[in-house]
């Protein structure tokens, strides 16, 4: 981003919002990185989202996407069977989850809601990380049209095919 100071996020939370800039959104996102490496998550690795939409959510993706860590990214509605059985298929490390939902027992757990919390007290690590486009950065469930779910992988080059397909559509704007 050419602008750091930009804003990158607002973030809605009942009767207020939060604006986050690029360069708060990076920063937060380093912090994460670097919690997951404090916690022996590494390239490869995968991790639980298992949230609403927000600033914390963005943090995750964006922090894990710059160690290299593997998102399985799961619905804040679905329950916990199907929960237990994405871990057990993933081996997940680490679920990061909102307190209002069922715990796993066995997999170490991270409130989503103490996450910025959290950072706040964390030094920013430099990584030395390479990053390549076939790695892989996501696995989507989905059940499709079978209703049984099942991981959809997507790598770092599937994403980036995305982003370029969005930079090349022109913006409708309302007055």
């Amino acid at each position: 981003q050419n602008n750091p100071s930009k804003i990158a996020i607002i973030d809605r939370r009942e009767y207020r919002k939060f604006e986050y800039t690029y360069q708060q959104l990076y920063d937060l996102s380093r912090k994460f990185a670097t919690l997951l490496k404090k916690n022996n998550v590494k390239k490869g690795d995968k991790i639980i989202i298992w949230s609403p939409n927000g600033i914390e959510y963005v943090t995750a993706l964006f922090g894990a996407f710059l160690e290299g860590v593997i998102v399985v990214p799961i619905d804040v509605k679905s329950k916990i069977d199907l929960i237990k059985k994405i871990q057990k298929q993933t081996g997940a490390k680490i679920i990061f989850q909102t307190q209002y939902n069922s715990k796993l027992q066995k997999t170490k757990t991270v409130f989503i809601e103490q996450l910025l919390d959290i950072l706040e007290k964390i030094k920013i690590q430099k990584s030395n990380i390479l990053i390549n486009e076939n790695d892989i950065a996501q696995i989507n469930y989905t059940s499709g049209t079978t209703g049984e779910p099942k991981g959809v992988i997507l790598t770092n080059k599937n994403i980036i095919s995305n982003i370029n397909s969005l930079n090349q559509m022109e913006q409708i704007k309302t007055n």
